[in-house]
């Protein structure tokens, strides 16, 4: 089964670090985060706290809650809702998972099933809803 912790360390490599590029219709970002989507994440607030002080963008590195809240975000908001830990190939979890970061989770995963020509079931994939248990993970925006 594929593995979430060795997909995350590709997509934290793949995603970089902070951007904030006015040319980028991404908007600002924190390593695929986009607060143009996700603008109740808790770590914007870091982020803005840290912007006042001398050395942004490079103090984020030294922030030990920022890789905690970005890492629990992914598995929430992306690997979960794919259902990654059921893919049998790492390669393509990763797949899936990389190319969501950019499109969405719900078109890659979509796009994925259209690849092998069966139909995703959308309310599933985009509530983030477990099929297997019935439950909604709690959501705090981490």
């Amino acid at each position: 089964m594929a593995d979430f912790k060795q997909a995350f360390i590709q997509l934290n490599f793949n995603e970089g670090k902070y951007v904030n590029d006015p040319d980028d219709s991404g908007g600002e970002t924190y390593k695929g985060i986009s607060r143009d989507k996700n603008p109740k994440w808790k770590g914007w607030a870091i982020i803005d706290s840290l912007r006042k002080q001398v050395g942004f963008p490079d103090s984020l590195g030294s922030n030990l809650e920022l890789p905690v809240l970005h890492e629990h975000f992914f598995n929430l908001e992306y690997w979960f809702p794919m259902k990654g830990n059921s893919i049998t190939s790492q390669s393509v979890a990763l797949s899936i998972f990389d190319f969501g970061a950019n499109v969405g989770i719900v078109t890659s995963i979509q796009f994925a099933q259209n690849v092998v020509g069966t139909h995703a079931d959308v309310h599933s994939i985009s509530s983030g809803h477990n099929t297997t248990t019935g439950l909604l993970p709690e959501r705090k925006w981490l």
